[in-house]
């Protein structure tokens, strides 16, 4: 009877441990870009991205995708993204695809990798992170809120 007791307080004193210890915040991430470039001969860019989630334990799943927005070389998307951190988990970044929307075959503007960890650090003052799109355009990664 007393090692079922020991049991249970054993195990009561490791989910205590285990949850404090994982602290779980969410991030919310929106998009939009300036000066985008090079998409089309005739027109604007027909911009979309798309959002790859790389952590320890995955080289990558889709986590998301905005919907193109036509004839724009400023585009600000309106979806949202939400994301759990747990700081138990040891890499985490993603992966973000800037895409021309075309009716053969989309086009690549840029692809980059953004460390999730910046998001969970970020202040209220570093809620944008432009991040250069190899000289066709900027990409702003916006921090909407957190929990």
């Amino acid at each position: 009877m007393f090692q079922n007791i020991y049991a249970i307080l054993a195990l009561g004193i490791f989910c205590q441990l285990s949850t404090s210890t994982l602290a779980v915040q969410n991030i919310t991430i929106s998009f939009f870009a300036a000066d985008l470039n090079g998409c089309d001969d005739l027109s604007k860019c027909d911009a979309f991205v798309e959002l790859l989630c790389v952590t320890s334990l995955s080289d990558g799943r889709d986590c998301g995708k905005t919907k193109y927005i036509q004839d724009d070389n400023y585009p600000v998307w309106p979806e949202e993204f939400t994301f759990s951190n747990t700081t138990g988990e040891v890499l985490r970044r993603w992966q973000i695809k800037v895409l021309d929307d075309d009716v053969a075959f989309n086009d690549v503007i840029a692809t980059v990798v953004l460390p999730f960890e910046e998001f969970v650090k970020a202040t209220e003052t570093q809620r944008n992170h432009k991040i250069d799109l190899g000289g066709r355009g900027s990409l702003y990664v916006t921090r909407v809120n957190s929990s």
